[in-house]
Formats: structure tokens, C-alpha cells, sequence
């Protein structure tokens, strides 16, 4: 295999739709870490804790040593950190945990780091409910603000996670993960998830993991939604795992002995009375509330907090554009000449029709203005898809049947505009501006952002861009759209991602013209008769 195909296969192997990591190999690596943390070497360290921290910093993807610029900073001081436990009504904190009851529901919270504009914060984030019968119990002795971890707990937690694991009997002969496929199973499989949005994606993962790094420039989500996205997908790829798990009935490989002076027992990784952790109207409408503890002198109470935003600040909201769609469309039916009129008024009701089409372009397409206000002639097929360049390649670009009319009757336009000049237009893209002696001169980015500035204050075309992202994000008629559709139209992607992936699979392309066939009626845009 060549270079170039190498770094195609592995832009492929870490794009949404991508394979998940195989679940026997991650099954069999947790068995081996289950076993090592059965060796009687550790039986007087209390392994319930020793377990709850290692499967957090699993579920947080933090198994994995980051870069210090402090030289004098031990493992212990950086790898493992201080879990807490703290109150319902305390502010949210890094590494901090805490318990939630709604009724007949209880579950257990850590704490997630949301990136944002003024640095990052801390909001609660529900256990996925495979892990929450091993984290609330657990949880729920702990002493407040109290550190969980003495060093020398710390250490030995790192020589368990560092030393060799050795497989056990009962799965000789099944292919095991190495080491740090386990460890960054999650983030891997937060790459390739196609369910998981890209601000999900953004807030999960450290900007140097993401892979299509300004994907989540493009859409905006509060954390209400995010946080139920993160619950959503930690919970499928646990079941990833788990489903292979109990097809072998390797439960009891995934439990450890706990032992303390009051009692004996054995702590099961996967729960057999699994269970809805959160209440049902908590998650309705795919968003959950971060809840806080309210005290007053009359008891308490759980009130929601107002959620964040996170993501693109440029999004225009959908009244802002329709009535921009429809004020342009008043001011060409306005403007169209009627009867003998001069030559002028032609010329510029041509310009605003100009102007007005490719203001669509940009919205029905997703396009950059800033690389393709028009399209070429020589790159256009039947009205239906073209190519522009994009970034130094060609991106080829779907257009949707309004748009695709409303070029036709431009394109009437146009040949009716060259009746009342002496000479032929003549210019390498379907549509352009005519200067006041009837020459062709093309549109550009600043000129269109002129217009739209006139009759949008501080508004640019660009916004239209963000609008068309947060259009697909929110899809839901007449079908969602998957995250590897969404970048697709946005035209995010690496070398190699972009290759026949239309060709091979046309129903891909049939989905994302229907949602683009969607999106006029959504905003209420007319056909308008330019001619």
C-alpha cells in the first residue's frame, strides 16, 4: 500500500460511519484488567474504588498519559486525579461526582468539561445506565469534598493499569485489544459514531483528536441536547460491548471480589437487573435538564438549570431568513420593468436578480462565498449537480429542484437581457453581473456582501452557511440526517473520504437531496418569475 492510500484508509477508518472497534478484542482486554485486579496481590486495597475510578477515567478517556511541561510533576500527580464527591447544591467542579433522586429514579453525575468562548466550565453528566448500579451505590458512601485517593492508592492504580495482563483460562483463544485500543476505545468510537453531532463530538473529544476540526464551527447546540447526545452514545457503546459479553456469558469474568470487615460480595460490571436510571420525562424530547438542589426555609426543591450554548454564535435564525427571502422577493416584483423602459432599469433589475440568486446558492447549497459565488459552465450537469472548487479541489454539489427552476428562469433572464444589448454576453459562469455599458463582470464575494449588508445589517452571506449546517443538524423531515451526510454537505473532508461514495451508495445520495428538496418549503421561499 502506498503512502497516499495509507493516510486515505485511515481518514476513512476515524470519519462518522466509520467500524467500531471490535467488541470481542475490547471484552477480552476488560476480562484480562478484571483478573489482574483480582490478583491477590491486591486483596487488602479496596477494589469497589479502585474499580469506579478506572472505568471513570475510561468513560472520560483520560487512560491515556497527556504531555506536562511541568518536569517535576510525578504520575501520580497528573494521571490520577482527586475524585470528589459534592453536595446537589454545590457548583459543578472538575473530577467532582454526585447523586441525584427523582422520585422511585436515583442515579450518579460526574463532571464534564464543556469548551467555550470564556474558558472551559463544568456541568453535571449523567452515568449512562450500564454503569449506574456499579457508580450510585458506590458514590453515595463517600464523605463530601473528601478526596477518594491516598498516593499510594494512586500508584498502585497506575502499576494495575501499567503492569502486563495476562489472559485468563476461560478466554484462550479469543483476539484481545492491546492496551491502548482499550483505553481509547471511547474516543474511537466517538470518531466513527454517525448518530453523534460535531459539537457533541467537540465537547467530548480535545481539539487535537477531532477529525473534521471546523465541522463544529458550523453548528451551535445548547448543553441540554448535548448532554443527552453524550448519555445516548455512552450507553451505545457500552451495549457494543456488553451484547458480546452476555452472548459468551462472561458476566461473571467482568466482576471483582469486594471484601471489607462488614461483608463479602462480588461487584458485577454489567448489572442483571438493568434498569432506566433517568426518570422518562427527564429525557423526553432528546435534552436533559442539569438539575440543582434548591434550599429555602421551607424544605427544597429541584429547579433546571439554564442551559449554555455551544458552537457557532453566526447562525441566523429561521424568522431572520425567511423574511429576508421574502422582502427580497416583494423588492424584484417591485423592481421588474414594465413596458418601454431604459436600458438602464434592465440592467440593474438583472443585477438584483443576480444578486438573488446566488444568495439561494448559498443558502439551498451550503457553499463558501468566499470560493464559489457562481458556478462554471463547463462544471454544471442538467441543472441538477455541478463542481466547485473548494480548498484547491473540485467538490461536486447537489442542487435541489427550486433551485435548479429558479436557474432556468434566470437563464431566460439572461438571453432576454442580450435582446436589448448590441453585443452577446460572454463569460465562463452561468450568472454575473452587467455593467452599465452591457459587459459581463463577475460576482464577487465583497459585492454580494454589500448587497446583503443593504438590506441585512451586519449580516453576511457566510451566515447563510452556518443557517444551511444548523438546518441539517436539526433535520428531522423527511428524514434525519446521519453525521457523515451532514459533513458531506458541508463538504468537510480529509483525503480519501470524498472518493465514490455516491456512486456506491446512491440511497446516501437520495436522503440528502430529499432533506436540500425540504428546505424551501421550511423557509416559506417562492419561485420568482424574473422574466
Amino acid at each position: 500500500m502506498g503512502k497516499s492510500s495509507s493516510i486515505a484508509k485511515k481518514n476513512r477508518q476515524r470519519n462518522a460511519g466509520g467500524v467500531m472497534p471490535d467488541p470481542i478484542k475490547i471484552a477480552t482486554a476488560l476480562i484480562k484488567l478484571f483478573s489482574t485486579l483480582n490478583n491477590r496481590n491486591y486483596k487488602k486495597v479496596n477494589k469497589e474504588k479502585f474499580l469506579v475510578v478506572i472505568i471513570y477515567l475510561w468513560l472520560t478517556q483520560r487512560l491515556t498519559k497527556d504531555k506536562t511541561n511541568d518536569k517535576n510533576a510525578k504520575p501520580a500527580d497528573f494521571f490520577i486525579p482527586d475524585c470528589i464527591r459534592v453536595t446537589g447544591s454545590e457548583e459543578c467542579q472538575e473530577h467532582a461526582f454526585r447523586t441525584v433522586k427523582d422520585g422511585s429514579h436515583s442515579w450518579a453525575e460526574y463532571a464534564q468539561p464543556y469548551p467555550t468562548k470564556q474558558g472551559e466550565v463544568f456541568l453535571w453528566q449523567p452515568i449512562p445506565k450500564g454503569l449506574n448500579a456499579l457508580f450510585r451505590p458506590f458514590i453515595s458512601k463517600q464523605r463530601y469534598n473528601t478526596p477518594w485517593l491516598s498516593r499510594s492508592e494512586k500508584n498502585l492504580i497506575i502499576e494495575i493499569l501499567t503492569k502486563k495482563w495476562r489472559k485468563s483460562t476461560s478466554v484462550i483463544g479469543f483476539p484481545s485489544a492491546r492496551k491502548d485500543k482499550l483505553f481509547n476505545y471511547f474516543t474511537n468510537c466517538i470518531l466513527v459514531d454517525n448518530e453523534l453531532s460535531s459539537t457533541s463530538k467537540y465537547v467530548l473529544l480535545r481539539e487535537h483528536k477531532l477529525h473534521h476540526r471546523n465541522a463544529k464551527a458550523y453548528q451551535s447546540e445548547d448543553s441540554d441536547r448535548i448532554r443527552y447526545r453524550i448519555y445516548q452514545a455512552h450507553e451505545r457503546y457500552l451495549e457494543h460491548i456488553f451484547t458480546q459479553v452476555r452472548l459468551f456469558n462472561w458476566e461473571a469474568m467482568l466482576s471483582i471480589n469486594s471484601s471489607n470487615k462488614e461483608q463479602k460480595s462480588e461487584l458485577y460490571l454489567i448489572n442483571k437487573h438493568r434498569g432506566q436510571s433517568l426518570p422518562d420525562e427527564l429525557i423526553e424530547e432528546g435534552r436533559i435538564a442539569q438539575l440543582r438542589k434548591i434550599q429555602y426555609q421551607g424544605g427544597t426543591e429541584e429547579r433546571a438549570d439554564i442551559p449554555i450554548q455551544i458552537g457557532s454564535s453566526r447562525v441566523l435564525q429561521e424568522h431572520e431568513v425567511t423574511h429576508f427571502f421574502a422582502s427580497l422577493h416583494d423588492e424584484i416584483i417591485r423592481s421588474k420593468p414594465v413596458g418601454k423602459v431604459e436600458l438602464s432599469q434592465h440592467i440593474e433589475y438583472y443585477n438584483l436578480c443576480t444578486y438573488h440568486l446566488a444568495l439561494l446558492f448559498v443558502f439551498l447549497t451550503g457553499v463558501r462565498p468566499t470560493h464559489a459565488i457562481s458556478i462554471e459552465k463547463e462544471r454544471c450537469y442538467r441543472l441538477s449537480t455541478c463542481a466547485v472548487s473548494d480548498k484547491g479541489r473540485l467538490r461536486q454539489i447537489i442542487l435541489c429542484d427550486y433551485f435548479s427552476q429558479q436557474l432556468r428562469l434566470y437563464l431566460s433572464l439572461q438571453r432576454s437581457l442580450s435582446t436589448h444589448l448590441s453585443s452577446s454576453f460572454n463569460s465562463p459562469y452561468l450568472w454575473y453581473l452587467c455593467d452599465p455599458s452591457g459587459q459581463a463582470c463577475p460576482l464577487t464575494a465583497k459585492k454580494l456582501k454589500l448587497f446583503m449588508h443593504d438590506r441585512l445589517k451586519n449580516k453576511t452571506p457566510y451566515m447563510l452557511r452556518h443557517t444551511f449546517a444548523q438546518c441539517a443538524l436539526t433535520s428531522v423531515y423527511p428524514i434525519r440526517l446521519t453525521t457523515s451526510q451532514i459533513d458531506r454537505l458541508m463538504g468537510h473532508s480529509e483525503y480519501g473520504e470524498h472518493f465514490g461514495s455516491d456512486h456506491l451508495f446512491p440511497a446516501n445520495l437520495t436522503t440528502i437531496k430529499q432533506h436540500l428538496n425540504s428546505l424551501a418549503s421550511r423557509f416559506d421561499i417562492k419561485e420568482v418569475c424574473y422574466v
